[in-house]
């Protein structure tokens, strides 16, 4: 297995996931987490109220931060200082590490006590972190994301749950989602400070190898997603009935020659 990854220590979580289907921790040394952990205390002094968006997850990107340090959204980026080789000698192929970035849009979340009211909570992304591999035609990317939850002047102290995606979507005048992940990060705000910090690390993001130059169209893009929230606590609607089958007519008997509505 080809593997590049991060120098970095082991960081503690700082929240818990809720929701199904939410991301594992790192495990215990995983060079991921270390750059999490580094840059937890500047994310909580620096992090702002961000950029005031409220956009969804789908908006159109225009920006790609491609190399390690800071992106549009001003979300600092570590990249991998490794390269991910496959095959030997003339059948060799070298791969980068995809870059990962904030979604432009998606970089910052707001909950309002109504449509246009008062500030309740605001989540904004810090830092983003991966680490990749290849296996079986697969590359494999480990995605570490760091960020940091404000309550507003409408808050109350106590838990939230932050809506985060994690998309992988190849580039090009027309651009093709690989595949995505949605998942929900509890952060318990207390009320004095009135912010908490979040780290969150979606273990395994997979999608097929392509040729390295088609590769290097892919992106790793990362944002909160509303939109997620509402469609998953969306109750399912109440499945119908299945229609009762004619009783047999008796032998002689004939049918009424008219067509009722299609079964539904």
């Amino acid at each position: 297995m080809a593997r590049a990854e991060h120098a970095l220590p082991h960081a503690s979580r700082a929240a818990r996931r809720g929701g199904k289907g939410a991301p594992t921790g790192a495990p215990s040394g995983a060079p991921i987490a270390v750059v999490l952990s580094a840059f937890l205390a500047l994310a909580v002094a620096g992090c702002g109220a961000g950029e005031g968006l409220d956009g969804a997850f789908g908006a159109q990107d225009t920006g790609v931060a491609s190399r390690p340090g800071t992106s549009s959204a001003g979300v600092v980026n570590s990249g991998t200082t490794g390269v991910l080789t496959v095959g030997t000698g003339p059948d060799t192929q070298v791969y980068d590490c995809p870059p990962v970035t904030v979604r432009t849009g998606a970089s910052t979340w707001q909950v309002t006590d109504k449509p246009g009211g008062a500030l309740r909570y605001q989540a904004s992304i810090s830092r983003l972190a991966r680490e990749c591999s290849i296996a079986g035609g697969t590359m494999l990317v480990k995605v570490g994301i760091e960020g940091r939850v404000l309550m507003g002047e409408k808050g109350t102290p106590g838990p939230v749950r932050v809506p985060i995606r994690i998309a992988v979507v190849q580039e090009g005048p027309s651009p093709k989602t690989l595949t995505t992940k949605f998942f929900l990060v509890q952060v318990d705000v207390p009320a004095d400070p009135g912010h908490a910090p979040f780290t969150a690390v979606e273990e395994q993001i997979s999608f097929p190898l392509l040729k390295p130059a088609e590769m290097e169209r892919h992106v790793v893009y990362v944002g909160f997603d509303p939109q997620g929230t509402e469609a998953r606590e969306k109750p399912k609607p109440a499945a119908k009935p299945k229609p009762r089958k004619p009783a047999a007519q008796p032998a002689g008997d004939s049918t009424p020659e008219v067509f009722g509505p299609a079964p539904q």
